[in-house]
């Protein structure tokens, strides 16, 4: 069962599922919005045990907000990939709004995607890289320790196995890996 938190971003399955960002937990109910292409509607409350049933009919996971007290090397995958897409736009002179026209997305979801609190920036992964003439890999760097350590066997197969993915296949792999650990940690 997924601990939920205030600032907590639950990201559905489908598409046209609205996500659900957490205002407020109490003990027994939910305070929350539903966003839409960084668009918030106004706060519902629910059940606690309603909001997990709703995270489990709609497979929904789970975006993090990250404190401002975390460095660099503590960032999610998500967040690392955002600062990757809003360097390079900048880079190239672009703001939000034109990457956003571009994309076919609105401005907040450029903006919610560079802060790492949007689960769709892989979707748009490939449509970045033609825009931009990059190589896929680029977004993939940095988002491993640098320090060298001993593996297992296993490690090494899933290393393997990760390894043969494509991009957007090895960004979905760290997401939900990402998600895992935050539950054990």
């Amino acid at each position: 069962m997924p601990l939920l938190r205030k600032d907590d971003l639950w990201c559905p399955e489908k598409h046209n599922v609205p996500s659900r960002k957490i205002d407020d937990v109490k003990r027994k109910f939910i305070i929350y919005r539903e966003e839409k292409d960084g668009e918030q509607a106004q706060p519902q409350k629910t059940l606690y045990q309603d909001f997990l049933h709703w995270i489990i009919r709609n497979k929904a996971s789970v975006e993090r907000k990250q404190n401002s007290k975390d460095v660099d090397n503590n960032w999610s995958p998500s967040l690392i990939l955002g600062k990757k897409i809003a360097r390079v736009r900048k880079e190239h002179g672009m703001t939000q709004e034109d990457l956003a026209r571009i994309l076919d997305v609105s401005r907040s979801a450029i903006a919610l995607m560079e802060t790492g609190r949007s689960c769709r920036a892989r979707t748009s992964i490939s449509k970045i890289v033609d825009l931009f003439e990059l190589e896929p890999e680029f977004f993939l760097s940095d988002t491993q320790s640098k320090e060298l350590i001993e593996i297992s066997e296993d490690e090494k197969t899933l290393l393997k196995m990760y390894r043969m993915l494509n991009t957007t296949d090895k960004i979905d792999a760290q997401q939900y890996m990402e998600r895992r650990t935050k539950y054990v940690c």
